[in-house]
This record gives C-alpha cells, sequence and structure tokens, in this order.
C-alpha cells in the first residue's frame, strides 16, 4: 500500500489533486482534494476501482516500487494525475 500513498495533481488549481493514504481500517482511499474519500478495491496488479463506481478504473504507474502517476479510466483514460 506504501507505494500508492501521498499526492496526484492533475492541473494547477486548488482542488485539482488527488489524496491517496490509508483509512483507519486499513484500506487504500482515494480523494479529490476538498472532497470525500473512496475505498479503493483491488481489480489488478496496480489498478483499482472505487467503491460504488465498477466501471472506473485507477491504474497506477509504478517505478522502482513507487507510483509515479494514477490515471482515471471509464473505460477511456479521463484524467492522469502526476505524483508530487
Amino acid at each position: 500500500k506504501k507505494r500508492y500513498l501521498g499526492e496526484y495533481r492533475f492541473g494547477e488549481g486548488e482542488n485539482e489533486s488527488f489524496v491517496v493514504d490509508v483509512h483507519r481500517l486499513g484500506f487504500l482511499q482515494l480523494a479529490r482534494k476538498g472532497s470525500s474519500a473512496r475505498k479503493l478495491n483491488k481489480i489488478a496488479d496496480n489498478s483499482f476501482a472505487p467503491a460504488g463506481a465498477a466501471s472506473v478504473s485507477i491504474i497506477f504507474k509504478v517505478t522502482d516500487d513507487k507510483a509515479v502517476s494514477l490515471s482515471v479510466h471509464e473505460p477511456e483514460p479521463l484524467v492522469v494525475a502526476v505524483r508530487v
């Protein structure tokens, strides 16, 4: 889980980033800055689906065991966010 934790920016605006962290119950969650977090359900290596949105995929690009970016797909890519 540690490889995914952090902030990922997709624009210059205050809320144009995602934050990935661990919920107090131990699961990964993702939130757009300023919004509520969603549990991430693992669907494959480095790929997750947000709870309640099975058609959406969050795919992390991992280099040297650390995520460097994430992309949101539904099913086509909608946005790419780079880790800061």
